[in-house]
């Protein structure tokens, strides 16, 4: 899935834990971010992950990957 990610955010803070990522979304709207994160939900066909887009633009926003 990182090759899905790095060519759409540019600006990516990544802090990493064990069964999670979140991405700082730095410079992207709300709801260029929803659809970001539907782009990737559709892109994973074995269902490895959820995403989900937190906060609000353009300061807190945030891509979170829980891996299953």
């Amino acid at each position: 899935m990182d090759n899905l990610i790095q060519p759409v955010l540019t600006k990516v803070r990544q802090i990493s834990t064990r069964w999670t990522r979140t991405y700082s979304l730095e410079g992207i709207e709300d709801d260029q971010a929803k659809d970001f994160a539907k782009q990737l939900a559709q892109a994973d066909t074995e269902n490895l992950a959820t995403y989900k887009v937190r906060g609000h633009a353009p300061r807190s926003l945030t891509l979170e990957i829980h891996r299953h």
